[in-house]
């Protein structure tokens, strides 16, 4: 089974990193997350890489909402297209 994680995140990037260390404690592996970055001020991704290399952070210049995350981000995990 192939599993991924879709985080949608905009200007709550202590929650997000927190999030994130959660997933990492119950040993949800980080290459299986993706990260939206839904047009934080500023840019939740440079910390988010800083604390967490391996997972993949899709940056979004401005704010679509949750459901214009998820699909950037579903679109992301899945080469471009669903």
């Amino acid at each position: 089974m192939n599993v991924a994680t879709i985080m949608i995140t905009w200007n709550q990037t202590s929650l997000t990193l927190g999030c994130l260390a959660s997933l990492r404690e119950a040993g949800v592996p980080m290459e299986t997350i993706w990260v939206v970055d839904n047009g934080s001020v500023p840019s939740a991704a440079p910390a988010i890489h800083a604390q967490f290399p391996q997972v993949h952070i899709v940056r979004l210049a401005e704010n679509r909402g949750f459901a214009g995350g998820s699909e950037r981000g579903n679109c992301s995990r899945a080469g471009g297209g669903l």
